[in-house]
């Protein structure tokens, strides 16, 4: 599992997720919740880091 996919089981009910590869960034995830809210998740090369963006 990578860094923004363990990120993203830690931090959210994955089961109340939509979840969609977004292939612009390093290991991007898109997440959609039931409120159709998104939030774009990446692995910043840079510092190693998961970043994320509110959509």
């Amino acid at each position: 599992m990578g860094k923004v996919a363990n990120w993203i089981s830690m931090n959210f009910q994955v089961k109340d997720l939509s979840i969609k590869d977004c292939p612009l960034f390093p290991q991007g995830k898109i997440i959609t919740d039931k409120n159709n809210d998104k939030m774009l998740i990446y692995l910043n090369i840079m510092t190693e880091e998961v970043e994320y963006k509110i959509l």
